[in-house]
């Protein structure tokens, strides 16, 4: 299998679509100009521990005595 990028439409493709095909088909593609491989890997999402966090202030007050 071959990760590949459609740079023009293709059947059921659309332009830009990125795609698995098997290499013999990918290969085709790339040679008539419908596609270029896909050298982008996928991109990771990391996630960062916010140090200024901000909390509520609940303290207790005095009642007034009648």
């Amino acid at each position: 299998m071959m990760k590949i990028r459609i740079v023009q439409a293709v059947g059921a493709y659309r332009k830009n679509e990125v795609l698995e095909a098997a290499e013999g088909q990918a290969r085709l593609w790339i040679a008539r100009g419908l596609a270029v491989e896909e050298t982008q890997r996928p991109l990771l999402e990391t996630a960062t521990a916010d140090p200024q966090l901000e909390h509520a202030d609940a303290t207790p007050r005095k009642r007034k005595r009648l």
